[in-house]
């Protein structure tokens, strides 16, 4: 049994949050989906944590356990060739079984991008949230 780690970025508007769901498009369902073709294997998806609906990840790591034979760095060229254009594999290799994404995470980082002015310009809708207010830095210090 083989232990892969992946690391995937997703444009988080086109999917319905990470975690798989039925009838819905998740993160978690494309990539467990482009596996079974990679692989025959029906494999779950291990995952460092998951977003909601709307939210978007960089460099967010997974792992999956596999008895396949494709070479590792395969792995994420055949991943690419069959995930939607909004979720790719930017790095894949082979870790230790003992390697779990979720336990063995060091930090998580979340980055909120505001729009401050009146009108938010269309092209940054899925991307920032818009806030035309004074913003109170003290209390957001707080």
């Amino acid at each position: 049994m083989r232990n892969i780690m992946l690391t995937v970025s997703y444009d988080g508007s086109l999917f319905f949050g990470f975690q798989k769901q039925e009838d819905v498009v998740t993160v978690q369902g494309e990539i467990e989906n482009a596996l079974k073709k990679i692989t025959g294997e029906d494999i779950n998806i291990i995952s460092a944590g998951r977003t909601d609906r709307g939210v978007h990840s960089l460099r967010h790591i997974i792992n999956f356990y596999t008895d396949s034979n494709v070479g590792v760095l395969n792995f994420k060229t055949a991943l690419n060739h069959f995930l939607p254009i909004g979720v790719r594999v930017l790095d894949s290799k082979e870790v230790s079984e003992e390697f779990h994404s979720r336990f063995d995470a060091k930090m998580k980082t979340y980055k909120y991008i505001l729009n401050l002015d009146e009108v938010m310009d269309p092209i940054y809708y899925n991307y920032k949230a818009n806030f035309p207010y004074p913003l109170d830095i003290e209390k957001m210090k707080s």
